[in-house]
């Protein structure tokens, strides 16, 4: 089943997948920029909350990913108050770009974790000690997005240009997976007023990430 086109909230659900109780959205990047007019640096910092909804962020096909050469990004369920927060760090060391390498995402030039199962909200902010007002004429931006690993392979422009911005149009897809939230098959069963599964060509399953 394809709902291309359709929004959740402000998000665009790009598909849904019926048998694998996944769907794909698109989701804005986060971004961390010198302006050489200001001589500031200038944010743009994302949240999606699908809190309510039938959706939790897949922790098996995502990966909270930065990408910058003086970076460190959070990601964390509410600033400095939830119970989740992480965060990766991207450098290239003494601004040497000739160490960043095509296909490697492993601290140079980018950085990628794993998010906890069962996560309904995350927020993404910068660390505002890591920042590129000094080594802007090599790098002038970082980015941040919590997105599909298999659809991410990392470039070396992408730490010193906007090509990992411009290769998403600065959104990125990410994958959820989702479920009828009201309890147990067993649970379900037995309310059959709701029950979801009553066509004799359908079957229930638990959902492994929340219940449901």
């Amino acid at each position: 089943m394809d709902h291309s086109g359709h929004f959740y909230v402000d998000v665009e659900v790009l598909n849904i997948s019926l048998q694998q109780g996944l769907a794909r959205m698109r989701m804005d990047m986060s971004t961390y920029c010198y302006n050489t007019s200001t001589k500031e640096m200038d944010y743009l910092n994302w949240r999606l909350n699908l809190t309510g909804a039938p959706y939790r962020f897949s922790e098996t096909a995502n990966l909270f990913t930065v990408v910058g050469c003086r970076t460190l990004a959070y990601i964390g369920d509410e600033d400095n108050v939830g119970r989740y927060m992480s965060g990766c760090v991207s450098k290239c060391r003494r601004g040497d770009v000739r160490t960043l390498t095509d296909g490697s995402c492993s601290g140079i030039g980018c950085c990628q974790t794993a998010i906890p199962k069962g996560l309904q909200y995350y927020e993404v902010w910068f660390a505002e000690g890591f920042n590129t007002s000094r080594i802007y004429n090599t790098s002038r931006c970082s980015y941040a997005a919590l997105l599909e690993a298999s659809e991410f392979k990392f470039s070396k422009s992408y730490a010193t240009s906007s090509a990992f911005y411009d290769a998403y149009s600065g959104q990125p897809p990410l994958i959820v997976d989702w479920a009828i939230r009201n309890g147990t098959c067993d649970e379900a069963r037995n309310k059959p007023e709701s029950y979801a599964c009553v066509s004799s060509s359908s079957e229930c399953f638990n959902s492994y990430n929340g219940q449901g």
